[in-house]
């Protein structure tokens, strides 16, 4: 399976008291204050609009990294985390009182719980990062997040803030990028995109006027990238006044994939997990998805 990983970045604000401390320190001690705080497994509720919940539930905190899920789905309130505890613990219990049999054999594989009925992010305290698959169906990462730990951490001598990671490095990345395989755009009514890109009235005698938006999704063959092309692409001021979503996936050397924001600029990328498209089966699909996770974190800063 093959999905799509945000990155955010987690800032401190700090005082006159902890000012002049280096960063590697502060982070350390808000990790450590946050491991005493949580409580593995627990589902913690956050308010969320119209008077629903949103839940989060630490997995997994250690190593200056917190795996993390989280659901505004109401009917998985009492469900997946203790299936997968049960799972866990029948894992434990087999490795134990069975020493013929692989151990693996008797983890439940039929949670059959849809992987998008979650987000998942790990941060990592050591970069000061936060790497989310992202699911357009879960509720917004960084408010949602941001207000959680400013409760849970309200007596901490540290605020943080997280914050979307920008692409700083988009010139070169497009440099980089001779073929485009996906083009992505959505418009309205009174961009100039209307009159450049459609001509509904020409063909169709359909007038454009009461359009309200426009999406357009483009694969293609391994479509050469030009210079014009790509110094289209960098005219960034008219790509925002004329596009709610402006995004490509091209291809360089050696088949590496690049992907582009340029609405947003948020840093991206594509990663694979050897797991089910559509189910969580066990618990070692948890730890597929957070190793994933963990690693294009560390990743990041090179791209």
């Amino acid at each position: 399976m093959i999905k799509r990983v945000e990155f955010s970045d987690i800032n401190y604000t700090l005082d006159l008291m902890t000012h002049d401390k280096k960063i590697e320190d502060i982070s350390n001690d808000y990790f450590s204050a946050l491991v005493k705080k949580i409580e593995l497994g627990k589902e913690y509720p956050i308010p969320y609009k119209s008077g629903k919940r949103v839940f989060i539930r630490f997995l997994e905190v250690h190593d200056n990294k917190a795996f993390v899920i989280m659901s505004n789905r109401e009917h998985v309130e009492d469900g997946i985390l203790k299936k997968v505890i049960k799972s866990a613990k029948d894992k434990d219990l087999t490795k134990k009182n069975d020493t013929k049999n692989d151990s693996t054999s008797s983890v439940s594989d039929d949670i059959k719980i849809e992987i998008d009925n979650y987000t998942y992010f790990v941060m990592d305290f050591r970069y000061n990062r936060v790497a989310t698959l992202f699911n357009s169906r879960a509720p917004k990462f960084i408010d949602t997040i941001t207000i959680f730990l400013s409760g849970l951490m309200s007596d901490s001598q540290y605020c943080i803030e997280i914050s979307p990671t920008l692409d700083l490095n988009i010139h070169n990345k497009l440099k980089k990028t001779h073929h485009l395989s996906n083009l992505s755009i959505k418009f309205g009514c009174n961009s100039e995109a209307v009159s450049q890109i459609l001509s509904l009235h020409d063909t169709y005698n359909l007038s454009s006027t009461n359009m309200i938006e426009c999406s357009v999704d483009v694969k293609y063959r391994m479509q050469p990238l030009s210079i014009e092309a790509k110094n289209k692409f960098e005219e960034g001021e008219y790509i925002k006044r004329n596009f709610s979503k402006f995004e490509i996936q091209g291809y360089g050397e050696d088949e590496e994939l690049f992907e582009f924001d340029f609405v947003t600029s948020i840093l991206r990328k594509k990663v694979e997990i050897d797991i089910d498209r559509k189910h969580l089966k066990n618990i070692l699909d948890f730890a597929k998805i957070k190793d994933a996770l963990t690693e294009s974190i560390a990743d990041s800063f090179r791209f």
